[in-house]
């Protein structure tokens, strides 16, 4: 047939005759779709960036919607212009099976780039490349090739039957339910960054307070998803309900510690007694709070070292904060000098060492005690505070050091350990 054209030179009779068959008209129509998108992506692009730029200050939500939207938006904009093409084509009752079917793919394009964004939106870049890669790819390939050979609907529709109360789904179903369940997760994360970071501090809620209830509504989310991916799936929530009524029992026991400590986590939060950024010690450990979670608390220390700590423990052990109030901590640094010294030049000296400290705070103004008369020396003790907590062992280091150059400038002697010795003469017997 093309032959026959081609030797006509493409007279306007056969031209209009090939043009009428179904197949051709709808394969135009999908290379016509393809064209327009490529067309339209960097006006759009341009109009996504307008919109972002133009819509303020930048927030957790803000940022994720619009990543999300920025890498989707090509295949997104051939599905909705692909639907549009078919309608014309409905309208104008013409054959529209293969552009209906090649369609499909462009929705399976989107829902492959909107899952791999969400992916990456919201795991670490390792992660999401090996999620992205290694399971949602493979995935979409052979939803691809059922698609286009036409057993997808048949290989969805596979049922079978679990466990004698008679639980009957269907791949569908199964496949449903566990994207909603994903689907109501990634919400959760964005419920709990929304909340905690933007919306309950601008409403005057402490930190500790806010990451409570950011957290008491990421799981509620997570709880409805999984409640609606279950019935998705066909599994009734009575039966799921008697089921693990008859397994608390039983569960109770093993699991007593996990829920003590879910517990002491929900009382913590609310009590604020212990939120980020705080300062505090455990033991012979000290360290800033990171996180506040439901199970446990993570503590980064000094050396770049995470203590992850039951919340029960801090309900029943002695917890040293040094930021719980104010942030201001008083630190203090022992020093003895000659008796030669006059304690008031020494009390003055000191002074004049916190004095030259430069993060030492103002007010409350620095203290010089005199401790007591000690074996080998008088004992003073230099009282000087900071907000800076977590530096307690720097501070205190470049204190020392202005108070050795200030005894060294006042000519103030610094004595180590004296004792007195007295030898007795000791009468040595003769022998007989």
């Amino acid at each position: 047939m093309f032959e026959e054209i081609i030797q006509d030179n493409l007279t306007i009779e056969q031209l209009n005759r090939l043009l009428a068959t179904d197949m051709l008209r709808q394969l135009l129509a999908f290379v016509l779709i393809l064209l327009l998108t490529t067309v339209a992506q960097n006006p759009l692009l341009r109009i996504l960036r307008r919109i972002e730029k133009r819509s303020g200050a930048q927030t957790f939500i803000k940022g994720q919607m619009f990543f999300v939207l920025g890498r989707t938006l090509l295949p997104l904009t051939a599905q909705v212009i692909g639907n549009f093409t078919i309608i014309i084509f409905q309208e104008l009752e013409w054959s529209n099976s293969t552009l209906s079917w090649l369609v499909s793919f462009l929705t399976i394009w989107f829902l492959y780039c909107l899952a791999d964004s969400l992916i990456r939106a919201n795991l670490p870049p390792i992660q999401a490349t090996f999620w992205s890669r290694s399971i949602l790819l493979p995935v979409t390939l052979i939803v691809t090739a059922l698609s286009s050979i036409g057993l997808l609907d048949s290989v969805l529709a596979l049922s079978m039957t679990v466990g004698q109360m008679g639980i009957r789904f269907t791949l569908r179903s199964m496949l449903a339910g566990i994207a909603i369940v994903i689907v109501a997760i990634v919400i959760s994360r964005g419920v709990r960054q929304v909340l905690k970071n933007d919306i309950l501090p601008r409403a005057g809620a402490q930190p500790a307070l806010s990451q409570a209830l950011s957290m008491l509504a990421s799981y509620a989310v997570i709880l409805g998803g999984v409640a609606v991916g279950l019935s998705a799936i066909g599994i009734d929530l009575t039966t799921i309900t008697v089921i693990l009524g008859g397994l608390s029992v039983g569960l109770g026991f093993g699991l007593q510690e996990i829920v003590s400590n879910l517990v002491s986590g929900f009382i913590l939060m609310f009590e604020q007694a212990i939120a980020p950024g705080d300062v505090i010690k455990i033991g012979d450990a000290a360290g800033e709070v990171t996180d506040v979670g439901v199970r446990s608390i993570t503590i980064l220390t000094k050396d770049n070292v995470e203590l992850i700590v039951p919340n029960s423990y801090f309900l029943t052990e002695i917890i040293t904060s040094l930021t719980r109030t104010t942030g201001e901590v008083r630190v203090g640094v022992k020093v003895g000098v000659s008796y030669n010294t006059s304690p008031k030049e020494a009390e003055a000296a000191l002074l004049e060492a916190a004095s030259r400290h430069s993060t030492a705070l103002k007010t409350p103004t620095p203290q010089a005690v005199f401790l007591d008369f000690g074996s080998s020396s008088l004992d003073f003790e230099l009282l000087v505070w900071t907000d800076k907590a977590d530096e307690i062992p720097f501070f205190a280091s470049e204190l020392r050091h202005h108070i050795w150059d200030a005894l060294a400038e006042q000519n103030i002697e610094i004595p180590f350990p004296q004792q007195d010795l007295h030898v007795r003469t000791v009468p040595v017997k003769s022998e007989t």
